[in-house]
C-alpha cells in the first residue's frame, strides 16, 4: 500500500497519475518483487549514483606532463584528453611538476577590464585568455572593477 502511495507521488498530472501508475505496475515482472516485503525491486542501479574515478595510466600521465612542459595549459590538455582541469592539475601535482601561474601583463588586464565593461562575461573573457572565470574576477577586482551579480 505504501509503495502505491509513493508511486502516485512520483507522477505529476492528476488525470494521468492513475494511468501511468497502472502502466508502471503492469510493467514490473513478478520475479522483481521482493518476496519478504512484497515491494518491487528498485528501478535503478545503485552504481548510477556513485561518482566514478578514471585511473590515469602511465601513458596518459606522461602525455599530460609533456604537453604541460611544452607550454599547453591545463584547460586545453583536459579538453583534448577528455578529463577535468582539476584532474590534469592533480596528475601534475602528484608528479611534482612545477605549476605555472597566470600573471597577465598590464595590457592584458586592461583588455579584460575593457571587455568586462562592454558586457562580456567572466567565462567568455577567461576562455579567451585560457584561464578560469575566477582568475579573471580576481584581476578585475584588483583593478577596482565591481563584479556584476548574476
Amino acid at each position: 500500500m505504501i509503495t502505491i502511495i509513493v508511486l502516485v507521488a512520483l507522477f505529476s498530472c492528476k488525470t494521468e497519475k492513475l494511468q501511468r501508475l497502472s502502466e508502471y505496475l503492469r510493467a514490473i515482472p513478478s520475479s522483481q518483487n521482493d518476496e519478504v516485503s512484497g515491494r518491487p525491486a528498485p528501478y535503478y542501479e545503485a552504481s548510477e549514483h556513485k561518482r566514478q574515478h578514471r585511473i590515469v595510466t602511465k601513458g596518459e600521465a606522461t602525455e599530460i606532463i609533456t604537453a604541460y612542459k611544452a607550454g599547453e595549459s591545463t584547460g586545453s590538455i583536459a579538453k583534448r584528453i577528455g578529463r577535468s582541469r582539476n584532474g590534469v592539475g592533480l596528475v601534475l601535482k602528484r608528479h611534482r611538476v612545477e605549476m605555472r601561474t597566470f600573471s597577465p601583463t598590464e595590457t592584458v588586464v586592461k583588455q579584460m577590464v575593457e571587455m568586462y565593461e562592454l558586457g562580456q562575461s567572466l567565462a567568455t573573457i577567461g576562455s579567451r585568455y585560457d584561464v578560469s572565470p575566477t582568475t579573471v574576477s580576481k584581476y578585475l577586482r584588483k583593478h577596482g572593477v565591481k563584479i556584476r551579480t548574476r
